[in-house]
């Protein structure tokens, strides 16, 4: 799929246990991010690459979405090879860079918490209510 960054975005539901992650979570954030959704009942779109469903912002909501029992989370997918897509280190002792990420998400190699950010102008946070969502089937 090639998509214009600046004049498409798909936000559509996605399967949570399609997604592939790069970095770990944090389990402090994890926690408190949990309680912040559960109390207000909406969530923001995740950003995945469409190539490859690796996660570019949104660890720590997939993961809560997975524990609240729900099969769906709302993604913006993206095209990560575009060049208005950035990512920058966050950790100076890691290399990253759109390969690389991309990479460890295949491979299951994940970089600790919050060693990347990516830059990606124009995307809404659109406050999607929780229960839309499809719960998995028991």
């Amino acid at each position: 799929m090639n998509m214009k960054l600046n004049r498409t975005r798909a936000l559509k539901l996605i399967k949570a246990a399609s997604l592939l992650p790069h970095e770990e979570t944090n389990k402090k954030r994890f926690k408190e991010l949990l309680e912040k959704i559960r109390k207000n009942k909406f969530i923001t779109p995740i950003v995945v690459d469409v190539n490859s469903l690796t996660i570019l912002d949104g660890h720590h909501r997939v993961k809560i979405i997975k524990k609240m029992g729900y099969r769906d989370i709302p993604a913006y997918l993206v095209n990560y090879k575009q060049r208005a897509i950035k990512v920058l280190p966050r950790r100076k002792n890691y290399k990253v860079n759109k390969k690389i990420i991309i990479s460890r998400g295949v491979n299951g190699n994940l970089y600790p918490p919050r060693t990347t950010k990516h830059i990606i102008k124009g995307l809404k946070n659109w406050k999607i209510p929780i229960d839309i969502l499809e719960k998995k089937k028991l």
